[in-house]
Parts: structure tokens; sequence; C-alpha cells
């Protein structure tokens, strides 16, 4: 009887540790972009959980950033801006710093975005929001 209650402790322990190991969201790699109104937008993930981002509109004004990033196993993206240039006439380019945050998740080779958090983005979500594909 004691064998008994000891093979099940084991095999609930066993089942407890296999759930609480859930795998993480694995990060994309490569480039991803979207067209929106009159912007394209670019993703870059890179090694060591670096991320890249462009924005130009078709007059060629926009911003880039560079950031680092974490990533949770319910894909919630948060990153930091660690370099961020004006391109062109470009207005509100976000700070060194300046921290935001959003869902992705991967699907057919897609990347998609959705809720956008953080300074400023209010006006952004529409844009920012939705399916990007693998660069080419």
């Amino acid at each position: 009887m004691k064998a008994i209650c000891v093979a099940s402790l084991s095999m609930l322990l066993a089942v407890a540790v296999s759930v609480a190991e859930e795998p993480k969201t694995k990060a994309p790699t490569g480039a991803f972009t979207r067209k929106a109104g009159d912007f394209e937008l670019t993703f870059t993930f890179q090694k060591e959980m670096k991320l890249n981002f462009l924005m130009k509109n078709q007059g060629g004004d926009g911003m880039k950033f560079e950031s680092t990033y974490t990533l949770d196993k319910e894909g919630k993206l948060e990153l930091t801006i660690v370099k961020a240039e004006k391109i062109g006439e470009f207005q509100d380019v976000p700070e060194k710093g300046t921290k935001y945050s959003f869902k992705i998740a991967m699907k057919e080779k897609k990347l998609f975005l959705s809720e956008l958090k953080g300074e400023h983005t209010e006006n952004a979500k529409d844009l920012v929001e939705g399916e990007y594909e693998p660069s080419k």
C-alpha cells in the first residue's frame, strides 16, 4: 500500500513539473513588414533579444529605433528603446529609455501584433497593430 502511495505521489509530481515547465513563446527571427495608410513599418528581430523598428511614409519621412526586449510565455513583448532617430521631417520620435509593450503571435510565417501599450500610443494603435508579412 505504501508503495502505491509513493508511486501515485511520484506521478502527480511529474505531471505538476511538466505543467510548470510550459515552453515560452519563441522569439521570432528576421524582418516583418506591414503597410498601413501612407506608412511602411518593419520590425527586425535580431539575436540576443534585440529589436529594430523602421517606419517611413511615402515621402521618406519617418523614424527608426533600436531596442532590447523580453518575451513572456503568453507572447507579451516588452521593449526599451536604446537609440532612436528621426528621418526627414517626421515628428514624435521616442526618447532613449522609452518603454512599450505588445502581444505577438506567429501564424503561417506571419507576425501578428496586438495590445500596443506605452507612452503616446493612442494614435499609433491602428497603424502598428495588425498583420506583418515576412520581409523579402
